[in-house]
């Protein structure tokens, strides 16, 4: 078993990753939405103002999708319906995927 995380940068593509965990047969998980830490260190930490790019790029939400898989293969399934349905995300820009084996507890 694996435990898998999408971590989502641009919200825009929500939908497209939902989609894409249902048509891979990823019918079980968790999400949520965070704020990033660029922006809580900007906004709560002035000393690290100017330490980012641009203004939207401090202003980044990420969301996380998060649960249990079987296989390996299903993750990779989901990656490839997204490159199918045109979401580019060479420079992991749009959303990240890691994939975990998972150990359970006694």
């Amino acid at each position: 078993m694996y435990f898998y995380i999408i971590q989502l940068f641009d919200h825009k593509y929500k939908e497209d990753i939902i989609l894409a965990l249902t048509s891979a047969n990823i019918m079980r998980g968790t999400y949520i939405e965070g704020e990033n830490y660029d922006n809580i260190l900007n906004n709560e930490f002035p000393i690290f103002t100017g330490f980012f790019k641009t203004k939207k790029f401090k202003e980044r939400v990420s969301s996380l999708f998060f649960g249990i898989i079987d296989e390996k293969e299903t993750i990779g399934n989901v990656k490839k319906l997204l490159i199918d349905s045109g979401i580019e995300n060479e420079d992991d820009d749009i959303y990240r995927i890691i994939l975990l084996k998972e150990e359970k507890i006694i």
